[in-house]
C-alpha cells in the first residue's frame, strides 16, 4: 500500500485558473521523491498541501490509507524542511532542535536523548552551544534537519533545502541527505528546480509543469525516454536536439535530406526528430551541414554549438578533437538514439517495435 496517495488533486485560488490540475501520484514506503519543474509551476504548492498548509480545492489526499484533506497539519505527523532553514537566531543549537518537542511537553530526559542522538548523527555535536549567527550554511540546514529529524515521524518534506548553500557544499549535502534518507528508512519529497539535484537525489522524478504532471519516472526514464517535447528540452546537462521535419514529394526531410521514418503505433505522425547531443557526432564529409558558432569546453567533454538548417544544434564531441567557430562542416546521428515527436501535441511518438 501505498504511504502518500494523492488523488485527483486541483488547487484555485478565488476565481483565478487551477494552479494544481488533477494531480494523481502514489509514494511507497521507503521512497526518495523528487518534485522538479521550473519556478511557478506548482511543487511547493503540492508539499504545502501534503504538509497542511494549504488546503485543496478538491481531490484526495490519503497518508498511510486514512484521508487527510481536514486534518491539521499538526495532526499529520510529518516534518517539513523549509528553504530559509527557519533557525530561532536567539536560540542555541540544542533548543532549536529540541524546540519541537518541547511544545509537545516531552520529558525533558526523552529531549535530551533525542537531540543527543540526531545531533550525533548530523555532525553537530561541537556546535550544541552555538546560536544560529555563529554557524555556517551548511551547518545551519542541518540544524534545520536535525529539528525535523527530532519528530517521531518517518515522512519528511523537502522545499528546496539546498538552494542557499554554494555550489561546493551543495554537492556534499546532497550527498549526505541521500546517506541520511537510506539510514533512516524514510519517505522523503524533496522539492527542487535544480535537475542535477533531482537526478542525483531521487528514486523517483515527478516533473511538473503549469500544475501538471508531465512525466513520473526514475532518472534513468525520464533522460532516456522523455514523454514529451517539455520534458525532452527540461532535462539534460543541454537540452534534447529537436529538428523540425518537412514533407515534399520525396516523403520528410531534414536538411534537404531524406529520412527514414520508423513504422509508428496507431499510425500518430512524427514531425519532430530528437536526439542528445552525445548521440551526435561530426563528421568533415557527410552528414547535415553544420556551422559552428560556439565551442564550450568542460575539460572531459567539449560541446560544440552550431547551426543546421537554420536550427540550433549542439553536438559532443571527444576534448581532444580541435574545431573552430565558423568552421563549417557536418554532423551525423545515432539513428539507435532517436526519439520522435508530433509538433502539434508535443507528444512523443513510439514505433510499433521500439
Amino acid at each position: 500500500m501505498a504511504i502518500i496517495e494523492l488523488k485527483n488533486i486541483y488547487k484555485k485560488y478565488g476565481d483565478q485558473s487551477d494552479v494544481i490540475e488533477d494531480f494523481n501520484l502514489s509514494i511507497e514506503q521507503g521512497e526518495f521523491v523528487v518534485f522538479l519543474g521550473p519556478s511557478g509551476c506548482g511543487k511547493s504548492t503540492i508539499l504545502r498541501m501534503i504538509m497542511g498548509l494549504e488546503s485543496i480545492t478538491s481531490g484526495e489526499l490519503k497518508i498511510k490509507g486514512k484521508l487527510q484533506n481536514n486534518i491539521p497539519a499538526k495532526h499529520r505527523n510529518i516534518a517539513m524542511v523549509f528553504q530559509n532553514y527557519a533557525l530561532y537566531p536567539h536560540m542555541s543549537v540544542f533548543n532549536n532542535i529540541a524546540f519541537g518537542l518541547k511544545v509537545r511537553k516531552t520529558p525533558r530526559k526523552e529531549i535530551k536523548e533525542k537531540v543527543t542522538k540526531v545531533a550525533d548523527l548530523l555532525n553537530l555535536t561541537p556546535y550544541l552551544k552555538r546560536k544560529p549567527k555563529n554557524l555556517s550554511g551548511g551547518q545551519m540546514q542541518r540544524v534545520a534537519l536535525g529539528r525535523a529529524m527530532v519528530r517521531d515521524t518517518d515522512i519528511f518534506l523537502m522545499d528546496e533545502p539546498l538552494s542557499n548553500l554554494d555550489a561546493k557544499l551543495r554537492t556534499t549535502m546532497r550527498e549526505e541527505l541521500v546517506q541520511l534518507h537510506r539510514n533512516l528508512s524514510a519517505t522523503t519529497i524533496f522539492v527542487t528546480h535544480d535537475q542535477m539535484e533531482a537526478m542525483t537525489m531521487g528514486d523517483k522524478i515527478v516533473i511538473l509543469d503549469a500544475g501538471k504532471i508531465q512525466q513520473v519516472g526514475s532518472p534513468d526514464e525520464i533522460y532516456h525516454q522523455p514523454e514529451n517535447l517539455f520534458v525532452a528540452e527540461f532535462i539534460g546537462a543541454k537540452k534534447m536536439n529537436l529538428l523540425e521535419l518537412t514533407k515534399d514529394e520525396r516523403g520528410v526531410t531534414y536538411s534537404n535530406q531524406v529520412i527514414k521514418l520508423p513504422v509508428f503505433e496507431a499510425d500518430k505522425e512524427a514531425d519532430i526528430l530528437g536526439v542528445r547531443a552525445e548521440d551526435c557526432r561530426l563528421s568533415l564529409t557527410e552528414g547535415y551541414p553544420f556551422e559552428i558558432t560556439f565551442i564550450e569546453k568542460l575539460g572531459s567533454d567539449q560541446y560544440i554549438h552550431g547551426i543546421s538548417d537554420g536550427e540550433k544544434v549542439i553536438v559532443r564531441e571527444k576534448p581532444e578533437k580541435t574545431f573552430e567557430v565558423g568552421q563549417q562542416i557536418y554532423f551525423t546521428i545515432n539513428e539507435e538514439k532517436i526519439h520522435w515527436f508530433n509538433r502539434e501535441t508535443g507528444e512523443k511518438v513510439r514505433p510499433k517495435n521500439g
